[in-house]
């Protein structure tokens, strides 16, 4: 199994469970600035099956790690789970191994004029600076009416966020993109008011700033601010009608991450529908921040940290991955009373 750098421990801990109750080994090939991490979370799963009399090589991780050392393991593998950046998961595909693939995350998040601004708020701001913004499903974008923009703001700031002016978001755009494109791997993971120091943004209050969120982004123009930040940082957009919010999460997806995950803040369920029926996404996530996608006692949804996004992001599933994908299927099959269908019922025209 492959593993990110942004969640070195939980990718492992998260995955290894279920591979063992479903009687699976696992070697873990982790990104090479996490394998200090990896290896030291590998050491207390291998400690805990020893005191249970398992076998401790049941659970391995690779003494040395990188793209070749990757390729090779997933080559030799039975089954490759591959989470982190498309090129890991693209590489996972292309092994010629079975594989399964994790998808790019950076949801979009609509509020329209009929949400609870309150409640949207807090949701947000907890997803977006959820373990400093590293999660694939945290908050990246979120789309407001612009009817209701400037209540919604005041909600964000109540809740932790400061909302950086223009020049704070060049500031902080130069910070986190100094070539202009490239993330600037020295930034990400970061807490807001490291990143806000960093960038000579001043917050009135530095222990209550959970969250930095980037004015004037224009989501028809591609610009870094609407793609992957890997970190507690949101942009704020406005739109005029809900057709337009709906084109506008699709071409955000087609540029960060088709598949993936997208939200909505609303009190109608129609535009619940809609969005659904209009966006290639896996997972639409009503009226709680995107990170339940990952599972939540209130959602139903099971839990995981490997997000797939179907064949719309390039992988070979659309569910969250749990036990059930570690497993190998055995059908009995015995012979039944036989039921032969009615030609007529199936050829005739219908009246």
């Amino acid at each position: 199994m492959a593993t990110p750098a942004t969640a070195p421990a939980p990718g492992i801990i998260c995955n290894v469970l279920p591979m063992l109750k479903t009687r699976n080994a696992a070697v873990f090939t982790p990104n090479p600035r996490a394998l200090g991490t990896a290896q030291e979370t590998v050491r207390l799963v291998r400690a805990v099956l020893a005191e249970r009399g398992a076998p401790q090589d049941l659970v391995q991780c690779l003494a040395t790690t990188g793209r070749r050392t990757s390729a090779e393991l997933m080559a030799a593998a039975d089954h490759v789970v591959a989470i982190g950046g498309a090129g890991t998961v693209r590489r996972a595909y292309e092994s010629g191994t079975p594989a399964i693939g994790a998808g790019v995350g950076n949801p979009t998040v609509v509020v329209d004029e009929t949400a609870e601004l309150t409640d949207a708020a807090e949701k947000i701001v907890t997803g977006a600076s959820y373990n400093n913004g590293t999660s694939c499903s945290s908050e990246s974008n979120v789309l407001v009416h612009t009817s209701v923009v400037d209540q919604f703001s005041v909600e964000l700031a109540r809740w932790g966020a400061h909302l950086c002016s223009e020049e704070e978001t060049s500031r902080l755009r130069a910070l986190l993109w100094p070539n202009g494109t490239t993330l600037n791997r020295e930034a990400i993971g970061r807490p807001a008011p490291e990143l806000a120091k960093l960038a000579a943004i001043a917050v009135e209050r530095p222990d209550k700033t959970e969250l930095l969120v980037l004015a004037g982004g224009n989501p028809r123009k591609d610009d870094p601010i609407l793609r992957e930040k890997i970190a507690p940082v949101l942009t704020l957009s406005v739109f005029g009608d809900f057709q337009e919010a709906v084109e506008l999460v699709q071409l955000l997806a087609d540029r960060c991450g088709r598949g993936h995950s997208c939200g909505i803040h609303t009190g109608s369920a129609d535009r619940v529908a809609e969005l659904a029926q209009s966006v290639n996404t896996c997972r639409v996530v009503v009226n709680q921040s995107t990170m339940t996608n990952t599972g939540s006692f209130e959602s139903g949804v099971p839990f995981t940290t490997t997000l797939s996004s179907g064949s719309w992001g390039g992988c070979g599933t659309s569910g969250n991955v749990t036990w059930r994908h570690f497993l190998n299927y055995t059908v009995i099959s015995r012979p039944i009373p036989a039921r032969f269908p009615d030609e007529e019922e199936l050829f005739g025209i219908l009246r």
